[in-house]
């Protein structure tokens, strides 16, 4: 009979030991291989699983579990709407992302008149409710009147098409901060 040598044995339960831990590793990688571990896919479980209320059993009240944890992220829901869900909720956010970045308030000079400054310029004009009531139409029928005036009304001079108004008013409009901007289509009739 051989004399068992302790190292031996140890080298032994080592080499089975890892073995071992080979195979579950290899199990576990082939588990893992069964779900989609990219950013996108953890991110949306995530979002999904955020949105669940997972204390309520759902053979009581499957819509609570499944939408529970989104209605506690919505304590206000609108009342005048009929019915809100996620792209109401993101179009909602989006609407107060671009209202915040069009109200935000700094200097714009004539000189350096950026794409923001021209976009949170003609949207304090376009909200300014006030002024564009109490003026009413008189800064259109000024342009009109500069350019010859508009047959609709009564006034038309052959100096001026309304192709040419359109072309002339739109560089004219951003350049001098004008308070609207607006399109027209029409077609001279009396040429025809």
């Amino acid at each position: 009979m051989k004399e068992i040598d302790e190292e031996q044995v140890s080298l032994a339960q080592k080499c089975d030991k890892e073995k071992t831990l080979q195979t579950q590793l290899a199990d576990c990688e082939m588990e893992a291989s069964r779900y989609c571990l990219t950013a996108d896919c953890v991110l949306t479980t995530y979002d999904v699983l955020h949105r669940m209320n997972l204390t309520v059993d759902p053979c009581d009240d499957f819509w609570l579990y499944s939408c529970g944890g989104w209605l506690q992220d919505q304590p206000d829901l609108p009342a005048d709407q009929e019915s809100w869900g996620i792209e109401d909720e993101m179009e909602a956010s989006l609407r107060r992302y671009i209202s915040q970045r069009l109200t935000y308030d700094s200097p714009c000079s004539d000189d350096d008149m950026t794409t923001d400054c021209k976009m949170r310029l003609l949207y304090s004009r376009c909200i300014d409710t006030e002024t564009i009531d109490s003026v009413g139409a008189k800064p259109l029928q000024d342009i009109l009147d500069d350019f010859g005036g508009w047959s609709a009304l009564g006034q038309y001079s052959v100096l001026s098409t309304p192709a040419i108004f359109v072309t002339v008013y739109t560089p004219w409009a951003i350049k001098k901060r004008a308070s609207f901007i607006f399109e027209i289509t029409l077609a001279n009739m009396d040429r025809f």
